[in-house]
């Protein structure tokens, strides 16, 4: 171990490394004498992306309560989805980035420009006109899809929200409930944090 902290930095090989970024940019850089990255190539695309693209549909829709379905983008534009469920309503917590699909077809939208990012705010305003306007869809018997673009995060934090302020749950309670409909669902950690000061 000593060996490690006592070597000398003139002695390191300098080496080339291949850097591709998430849009798929290769190039080549090595490191100059003090350690700072330096490019020694142009950037190149290759054709492909930087990540690996899901493109089958994600048509899980869980149903958290009676009428309370969470879900992806992709489950907010099947119409015949929808119709099988009673839809009625739909919250697009991801409005900045996926429409509103079936406005034509008479649905009620709420259209929400949430960001999925721990540091992004949820303003207690949006938080209760959300809650006001799902509990009004459920109360009049009709039924609800909230959703976001990978129905994961966005979509959980609002019905977990739901679930804590009208229904009296936990935020563990909550949680455990709306993974029983739809496994996959995590919301950013801070979503979470904002979520646990709603509790008492």
């Amino acid at each position: 171990m000593e060996g490690i902290t006592t070597f000398d930095r003139a002695s390191l090989k300098n080496v080339k490394t291949r850097v591709r970024t998430a849009d798929g940019r290769q190039f080549f850089e090595t490191r100059d004498t003090k350690g700072q990255p330096r490019a020694v190539s142009s950037p190149t695309f290759d054709g492909s992306m930087g990540f690996v693209p899901d493109l089958k549909p994600d048509l899980q829709v869980g149903e958290v309560l009676p009428g309370l379905y969470i879900g992806s983008q992709d489950a907010a534009a099947d119409w015949s989805l929808l119709e099988s469920r009673g839809v009625t309503h739909v919250v697009n917590a991801a409005a900045s980035t996926v429409p509103n699909f079936h406005e034509d077809r008479g649905l009620t939208y709420m259209a929400l420009e949430l960001l999925d990012l721990p540091e992004f705010t949820l303003s207690r305003a949006t938080i209760d006109t959300t809650c006001d306007f799902i509990e009004g869809a459920l109360s009049s018997g009709r039924s609800v899809l909230v959703h976001c673009n990978a129905g994961v995060s966005r979509s959980c934090a609002l019905v977990l929200a739901f679930l804590m302020l009208r229904r009296g749950a936990s935020l563990g309670e909550a949680l455990e409930k709306t993974r029983s409909a739809r496994p996959s669902v995590r919301p950013n950690e801070g979503f979470l944090r904002q979520l646990a000061e709603l509790e008492p």
